[in-house]
């Protein structure tokens, strides 16, 4: 005696490609079934059977019961599980159950006692389990079966190359930022300028390169050594940070750069400055917590879209550009939005964007004197401001 795939659909209420019915076929196959016995009492058969939990494998399992009756056909009367979907009789463990005794008669299934079920799960919970052990990484046939080799480029540049050749990759979408942006028309046809220059030195950077410092222990010296100094060249580094995102994350995280150093340089002219608290607070510098709002996606959003208009309405060159740093400070960092070139392709400004989330509702003079103020030596930003350093 067995029942039909039909019986059990119309029980279920549910069809081939109900949810219940595939996860239910999905929990057959993983064998998470402990237990499944009968108890039969004249004209009726009741059914008892354990399920381990998916998300809770070690917790006492779902517990299935169902009432069958033989006369004057087979008929299922009534099934319940002890899952939070159990009560409405057609959750995936009791298609589990039923989808069992289709493939297998009832005459082929065990006869428990009423005691069984608590007992069995003592004594069989540990065998059913052991299928679900962890295995370590190093065990994974993929791992084991590795091939060495020695790859002629940096593990980096690899991954760059991979993500230029698939721009719209889950990898490179989410290296660039997941960012989108519309542009008009007439935004969209002013010429952006992507034309690499030589940076050279000058004599403030000369003499900031021979600033130094004193008992420089051991393990500061290992962190400035792998993760200051510069591995390689500064060109290669502009080129992957500007179309890498984790890159330049990776690149700048100790190093002074243009858009956090004001926070450093205020708190050394404050008079409550400790040691303890200096430890503090380079910690925080070099792993700040990473952090997202309505004011970091606008400026995100519209960033491309200013840079554009900006190249638009002045009628100069722009060209975007990488994470900058340079041989003798390479404690130092810079990423300009942009930097304006004149007619012989000469550097004459550097472009810095900043998109307020106040210029969606504010009008233009609004916005002006939320930022600026009017100071003896000219127009001048706010200088509580973070960004008053770029």
């Amino acid at each position: 005696m067995a029942f039909t795939i039909g019986e059990i659909f119309t029980f279920a209420n549910c069809s081939i490609n109900s949810r219940n019915v595939v996860e239910g076929e999905q929990v057959l196959k993983s064998l998470q079934i402990i237990l499944c016995g009968k108890i039969v009492k004249g004209n009726e058969i009741q059914i008892k059977a354990l399920v381990i939990q998916s998300s809770h494998i070690r917790e006492m399992s779902h517990e299935i019961t169902g009432k069958i009756s033989t006369v004057p056909l087979l008929k299922i009367v009534i099934f319940a599980c002890t899952c939070a979907a159990g009560l409405p009789e057609c959750c995936k463990h009791i298609v589990t159950i039923l989808l069992l005794l289709n493939r297998n008669s009832l005459d082929e299934i065990d006869t428990l006692s009423s005691t069984d079920i608590r007992c069995k799960w003592t004594k069989l919970r540990e065998p059913s389990l052991e299928q679900f052990k962890p295995v370590p990484i190093s065990k994974f046939c993929c791992v084991g079966n590795s091939i060495d080799c020695t790859l002629s480029q940096s593990k980096t540049s690899i991954r760059s190359a991979l993500i230029s050749a698939a721009p719209y990759s889950a990898i490179a979408l989410h290296s660039k930022g997941r960012k989108s942006f519309k542009l008009s028309s007439d935004a969209s046809s002013a010429e952006i300028h992507d034309e690499p220059f030589q940076i050279i030195s000058d004599q403030l950077l000369d003499l900031i390169s021979e600033y130094s410092v004193l008992n420089l222990g051991d393990c500061c010296q290992k962190v400035y050594d792998c993760k200051v100094a510069l591995t390689m060249t500064p060109t290669k580094i502009r080129n992957l940070s500007l179309n890498d995102n984790s890159f330049w994350h990776q690149i700048r995280q100790f190093k002074i750069t243009d858009s956090r150093c004001h926070s450093l340089y205020t708190y050394y002219m404050s008079s409550y400055k400790s040691d303890k608290k200096w430890s503090k607070k380079t910690s925080s510098y070099f792993w700040p917590k990473l952090f997202s709002n309505k004011c970091v996606k606008h400026g995100i959003k519209y960033e491309q879209v200013a840079r554009v208009l900006y190249a638009e309405t002045t009628k100069q060159k722009v060209i975007q550009f990488g994470f900058i740093v340079h041989y003798q400070t390479p404690w130092f960092g810079y990423l300009p939005d942009g930097i304006v070139l004149n007619g012989s392709n000469v550097p004459i400004k550097l472009l810095k964007i900043k998109c307020p989330y106040l210029g969606s509702s504010k009008s233009v003079p609004e916005l002006i004197s939320y930022v600026l103020h009017q100071a003896p030596v000219g127009i001048r930003l706010f200088l509580h401001y973070q960004w008053f350093s770029d």
